[in-house]
């Protein structure tokens, strides 16, 4: 079982690429007796890109600008439904994940087309069609109750900390997600799944499920023993409204 841990915190300066914004949406679906309803999102890993490594210090912070209105812009327009950066994955070209609430991979490629850095080569992004909760949409109103009451607590945040809405979780990519989701069911991070998805074709069964934890060794520990399948268990930052999502959000 190729499983990859990552322990160590990305460093600060990587946290500030993190935005997580959603838009909250009614859900139409008629729930099934068996199984609860899903919508349809597209999975994008944004990867190191050819022209990473060959901008200067001038171009890199205005492509991380233009990065970051850009994912703010997909958020307001109800498009971008989760976003975070990687802690030291496994592969090591990962860098962050979108989730774009759009039906299609041609629908969100036009979409994350238009981030500065795709366009500068920055970023490769890779879609993969994926099935999860509509609840997932959620988090956008989350978020907004988070801040307000953050603002009116008047606690100025520590400049040398994280941001505080900003944690880090454990990503389980898995080859077989109903596998691996029935392994985390009997271990004992059963009650600690935060959002799942399945993947559809071209990974039809795969698919990604986020637990609250922040240590990959622990997850790979308790994992390895009952067999999840082929997976990956990698450190990952988004926004701590992601633990109030419901708990449709985690089936």
């Amino acid at each position: 079982m190729p499983i990859s841990i990552t322990a160590a915190r990305t460093p600060l300066r990587f946290l500030l690429v993190v935005v997580t914004a959603m838009a909250l949406q009614a859900c139409t679906s008629t729930p099934s007796p068996t199984q609860p309803p899903t919508a349809d999102f597209v999975f994008v890993t944004l990867k190191t890109g050819p022209k990473s490594a060959s901008q200067t210090p001038e171009q890199s912070q205005r492509i991380f600008q233009g990065h970051m209105a850009n994912m703010h812009r997909l958020a307001e327009l109800g498009r971008l439904v989760v976003a975070g950066p990687f802690d030291k994955p496994h592969d090591k070209s990962w860098r962050g994940i979108f989730v774009i609430d759009v039906p299609t991979v041609d629908l969100a490629r036009a979409l994350v087309a238009t981030d500065p850095g795709v366009m500068a080569e920055v970023f490769t992004p890779e879609f993969v069609p994926m099935h999860a909760s509509p609840t997932l949409r959620q988090t956008l109103e989350l978020e907004r109750l988070q801040n307000a009451a953050a603002a009116a607590s008047n606690v100025k945040p520590d400049p040398s900390l994280p941001p505080p809405n900003i944690r880090g979780y454990v990503m389980v990519t898995a080859n077989d997600a109903a596998k691996a989701r029935k392994a985390i069911a009997a271990s004992t991070y059963s009650t600690k799944v935060v959002w799942c998805g399945t993947f559809d074709a071209p990974r039809r069964g795969a698919g990604v499920i986020i637990l609250d934890a922040d240590k990959t060794a622990d997850v790979e520990a308790a994992l390895s023993k009952l067999d999840p399948g082929p997976c990956s268990i990698d450190g990952w930052w988004s926004t701590t409204s992601l633990v109030k999502l419901p708990v449709e959000a985690r089936q």
